[in-house]
């Protein structure tokens, strides 16, 4: 096929997340390690959004300190 195997498990792995830019592969715009470094980090970041704690749901002790 011409093609090695971690370049097809990242074809795959484009394809699955992204169908999209195999149409950009196609045509040369990205090369397969453009698009599966963007997609991968479109993916941190969307579950590092997720997973942050947001300043709402933080709860606060009432603080006996006096200030004098």
């Amino acid at each position: 096929m011409g093609i090695s195997s971690s370049q097809l498990q990242r074809l795959i792995f484009i394809h699955k997340h992204h169908p999209d830019h195999i149409e950009l592969l196609d045509k040369g715009i990205l090369t397969v390690n453009q698009s599966y470094l963007q997609i991968q980090r479109e993916i941190k970041e969307k579950e590092s959004r997720e997973n942050k704690p947001s300043n709402k749901s933080k709860k606060t002790k009432n603080s006996t300190w006096r200030l004098q």
